[in-house]
């Protein structure tokens, strides 16, 4: 099951700390509009952070991870209904107030700050819409607007919710940290088993009836006691290898003297099933949906 977040152009250029969180939230991000904002590239006074934001995400789109909506909002075949049809007027009414002429500047950045989160709100919440409507398929938007009392006891204000306390567990990321790391943690087969059990974890907690401070509650206990696990095992495992380091080098030096091959070939196949065994206790350990969660936070916050 694919699953989207729904962002757009404006978003990831003006925040790249939140493009890093949310590569690790969603399968991929849909951006409306992508093709035509990169081709028209950054604004004549975009500053130099802007520009290498554009060329980031002009990488991610390249990788398939940032990509257009299966459908174009502006599309003359796309149907139309109430919901579609006011959430387009919250767009026009909000992108005809930027036009507005305001007595001070902190009136005008007020008006401009509240125009611009109308739009993207509206455009994001229409693309979720027509997903669902058109495709039975949900896609989430990444500024999570579809709050209990919007959309009372729905499955995506509830799934929302767990996401959104999710997101606050992952620290501010490095400013160094590549995207690159991000993507091949992403891609990694182990990572996409973990983050696939991460999201069923979820979806289960959001059917739970549970109160945000219960949810915060159930995932700081689990974080606490898969870290107390996952150091223990870790402990053990360190011991292990130290034991394969004292008596491998001696071992492995007299095989290749008498050319036993094959030994030291098995020899060192047993250090390597003495990592896979560990890796493969992790994920029996207490609390092991949420390894995904406690992977993210050390790699947006580990210093090289």
């Amino acid at each position: 099951m694919l699953r989207p977040g729904i962002i757009t152009f404006a978003m990831l250029t003006d925040n790249p700390e939140r493009l890093k969180k949310s590569m690790l939230l969603y399968d991929e991000l849909w951006v409306p509009s992508l093709h035509k904002l990169l081709q028209a590239g950054p604004n004549e006074d975009a500053d130099e952070e802007q520009v290498e934001n554009i060329a980031s995400i002009a990488w991610l789109a390249e990788q398939k991870f940032v990509k257009e909506p299966p459908f174009t909002m502006g599309s003359e075949q796309l149907k139309s209904d109430e919901v579609l049809k006011t959430l387009r007027t919250i767009y026009r009414n909000a992108e005809k107030s930027l036009e507005k002429v305001f007595r001070t500047p902190e009136a005008a950045a007020r008006s401009a700050a509240a125009a611009i989160f109308n739009m993207e709100m509206s455009l994001t919440r229409a693309v979720a819409y027509v997903s669902w409507r058109d495709r039975k398929e949900t896609a989430f938007p990444v500024i999570f607007p579809f709050l209990d009392k919007l959309a009372p006891d729905s499955a995506v204000s509830r799934s929302q919710q767990v996401l959104a306390i999710v997101l606050k567990r992952f620290p501010e990321p490095r400013h160094d940290l590549p995207l690159e790391d991000i993507l091949a943690f992403r891609r990694d087969e182990a990572t996409k088993y973990k983050f696939a059990k991460l999201w069923h974890w979820m979806q289960k907690l959001a059917t739970s009836g549970q109160t945000s401070r219960e949810l915060e509650e159930e995932l700081d206990w689990l974080l606490t006691d898969y870290g107390f696990h996952i150091q223990q095992t870790s402990k053990t495992l360190r011991a292990e290898k130290l034991k394969a380091l004292v008596t491998a080098p001696a071992e492995i030096l007299e095989n290749i003297v008498k050319f036993n091959f094959g030994k030291v070939a098995a020899r060192l196949v047993d250090v390597e099933n003495m990592r896979i065994a560990a890796h493969d206790a992790e994920l029996k350990e207490p609390g092991n949906e949420i390894a995904y969660i406690k992977e993210s936070i050390e790699l947006l916050s580990k210093k090289h």
